[in-house]
């Protein structure tokens, strides 16, 4: 996703320039925003160093003349001018009218260090009523060099980031501090970046938007790659021109779906740290909907499973601006159709558990409990050998990661397809003997827990891929309707009367 991250971002000051379109070897770019404010305001955002302090970066300084200089530093523990520090120059400038802006110093690991110095930013600012500014800016000096026309690549997108965050400073949804606030008192190996909205579309068209190459084209990306299916690709080109490596969201697969309702996939390293791209370093990102009304859904996206180190850290504050933008951009590309909302075709109560069959959108069981426990405790007993041991009776192998093992039955190759901690976690199936053709694969399930209090939890699992037309898969979804229902009464037994002792099952049990 070419957007920037915390100590790169600022560049959108060095070439401060968008187009809805980039096309190779074009000198400039422009684009045209409306600010939700008056031009005063629009114009002291820019050229005051309150202003920008507000929007921008805690460190930032502008100093409003003709050679002046708009310094910028995104490292909250930095200062302005040292490595970290963003430099431009004041070319020239009419109060409330135009500004001009030249590159003067990139910070430390700019990947585009030399393009850089032959580029040059004009913004226009325009009155429109009272209330709202329209926001032109173009970037100038691109040349048709490789390095060149990469940068231009990578702010063709991105930089839409800037119009965004201008705008949510405006109606008053962030500031710098909110931005750095996500979870800051953990170290990024532990944190969740979590972004929620809800978007005038139908359930329909959303999962289409997210699921499907047309969709995701209007709004994620000029060339995306999906195959829904688990292990299938989840690429975004940004700069599909661009060579491999450098063409965007390269080498992600789908991790796990619910159609309409999540979809998981993992997501590469940002194109501002190379070094942790090249390692192949992915994180997870799952997608959740929920309808709101028969016209509107609530989108929640969690980014999760970062690493330790600096550039995890790097990673993160890109990505925390990134899906902002991703999800600012979403509206205006639905078109409202129908809901197909998941509906049970029976409900039943099968001991503690609540059974659901279900046919449409896609063939599914769901089956639901509620256990006097925190979902940190479920979430334990789920997820360790030790937690599995007190209710179930198998020696279980876990290893809690995308494409670990997930083995409950000393042998079956279960594996992990994705998870949020003490919140979702996502299982390949398996099945007994007699059904052979299901036992290798194809089915998976995912299991949500909800907090009802410090210590009630609902433990939801749904259990999907099932083949339609197929005898054999038909009857394995026969039986697990009851056999899952044994398991999710179980885990409510061990939460009730207290962890179990358990004797081992025989053979296809």
């Amino acid at each position: 996703m070419n957007l920037q991250n915390a100590q790169t971002a600022a560049v959108i000051l060095l070439t401060i320039a968008l187009a809805p379109v980039a096309k190779s070897g074009e000198t400039s770019l422009r684009h045209t925003a409306m600010i939700n404010a008056p031009i005063e305001e629009v114009w002291d955002s820019f050229v005051t160093t309150e202003g920008l302090q507000k929007w921008i970066a805690k460190n930032a300084d502008f100093d409003l003349r003709v050679g002046g200089k708009m310094r910028v530093n995104y490292n909250k523990d930095g200062v302005l001018g040292d490595a970290n520090t963003i430099e431009n120059t004041i070319l020239s400038y009419e109060p409330m009218r135009m500004l001009s802006l030249k590159a003067t110093r990139a910070p430390v690991g700019f990947p585009f260090a030399n393009a850089i110095k032959d580029t040059w930013s004009v913004m226009y600012f325009e009155p429109q009523g009272d209330a709202h500014t329209r926001l032109t800016i173009s970037g100038l000096g691109y040349t048709d060099d490789a390095e060149s026309q990469r940068m231009r690549s990578f702010f063709d997108w991105g930089n839409e980031a800037t119009f965004h965050q201008l705008n949510e400073m405006f109606t008053g949804k962030t500031t710098p501090d909110d931005r750095n606030a996500n979870n800051r008192s953990v170290p990024v190996s532990q944190r969740q970046l979590v972004k929620e909205v809800t978007v005038k579309g139908s359930l329909t068209t959303v999962w289409h938007a997210w699921t499907t190459n047309a969709g995701a084209k209007a709004f994620f990306a000029k060339e995306p790659q999906i195959q829904l299916t688990p292990g299938g690709t989840y690429n975004m080109h940004f700069s599909p021109e661009n060579p491999v490596g450098e063409k965007g969201a390269e080498g992600c697969n789908v991790l796990t779906f619910l159609p309409m309702q999540m979809l998981a996939f993992d997501w590469t390293a940002s194109p501002t740290t190379p070094e942790l791209r090249a390692t192949g370093a992915k994180a997870q990102v799952i997608i959740e909907l929920a309808p709101v009304g028969p016209s509107n859904t609530k989108i929640r996206l969690t980014h999760t499973d970062f690493k330790s180190g600096p550039d995890w850290e790097k990673n993160y504050d890109y990505l925390e601006q990134a899906w902002d933008t991703v999800l600012g951009r979403f509206e205006t590309s639905l078109q409202v159709n129908d809901s197909r909302i998941v509906r049970a075709d029976e409900t039943w109560v099968d001991g503690a558990t609540i059974v659901s069959k279900i046919s449409h959108p896609a063939k599914r069981q769901d089956f639901e409990i509620t256990v006097p426990a925190s979902t940190t405790e479920v979430w334990t007993t789920l997820t360790t050998p030790a937690g599995i041991k007190t209710f179930y009776p198998t020696n279980a192998t876990i290893e809690l990661r995308p494409g670990g093992l997930y083995d409950l039955h000393e042998g079956k190759p279960n594996r992990v397809m994705a998870f949020i901690p003490n919140r979702m976690l996502a299982v390949t199936g398996s099945a007994p003997p007699k059904f052979p053709n299901v036992q290798k694969g194809g089915t998976w399930a995912v299991f949500y827990l909800d907090k009802l209090g410090e210590d009630k939890t609902r433990i939801r699992m749904a259990c999907v891929g099932w083949k339609n037309g197929d005898p054999e898969f038909d009857a394995a979804y026969d039986y697990f309707l009851k056999a899952n229902a044994v398991f999710m009464n179980m885990l409510h037994r061990r939460f009730v009367e207290g962890p179990v002792k358990t004797e081992k099952l025989a053979p296809g049990e």
